[in-house]
């Protein structure tokens, strides 16, 4: 099932500048957007007008609640993204050469539908967090035993406590302290 089609037919018969509106709160389908975990419905309205060669699609107050894995602490949270306005054109003619050829939508000519979950899957995409974290506050896993520092305290050495190069200090003040080496 094509959740995320419309039909755009009767606007290509119509002069440049005319509009239609749609609205969507769907469960997306997976195999649209395979990257992502929704939580919930995936939501906005759409704005279609006719241009020279195509349509101008516009959507508006897009909402989805999608879940992540925190990078500190692997706990899944839940994030909610709103994206004001997400714009494309949906060309008639795939012949027209483009600047960016993976910026190139296409009207389904024969069906004269256009299908906008590959456009609302990369402007998702474009809004994900840099760095995925449950909360600001996150501590994370310890790196010795794994424990999660957000609920426990570990009974590990704290990894500043740690100084792996410490021997080299060692040595060096051996060294120095009266430990002749021979030059080669």
């Amino acid at each position: 099932m094509d959740i995320f089609k419309f039909e755009v037919g009767h606007l290509l018969h119509e002069e440049t500048g005319k509009t239609t509106e749609f609205s969507f709160d769907l469960a997306p389908d997976k195999k649209d957007f395979p990257e992502m975990n929704f939580s919930g419905n995936l939501s906005g309205e759409v704005t279609v007008m006719r241009v020279d060669n195509g349509v101008s699609v516009s959507v508006q107050n897009l909402k989805a609640s999608i879940i992540f894995d925190c990078q500190k602490c692997l706990k899944t949270f839940e994030k909610e993204l709103e994206i004001e306005e997400i714009e494309r054109i949906f060309w008639e003619n795939p012949t027209i050469e483009r600047d960016d050829p993976t910026e190139f939508f296409q009207i389904d000519m024969k069906s004269q539908k256009i299908d906008i979950s590959d456009m609302l899957r990369q402007e998702i995409i474009l809004h994900f967090p840099p760095v995925s974290v449950c909360s600001k506050s996150c501590k994370g896993l310890c790196s010795l035993c794994g424990a999660n520092l957000n609920v426990e305290k570990c009974e590990c050495k704290a990894v500043e406590d740690l100084k792996p190069l410490s021997i080299l200090k060692e040595l060096y003040n051996g060294k120095t302290s009266g430990t002749q080496t021979k030059d080669l």
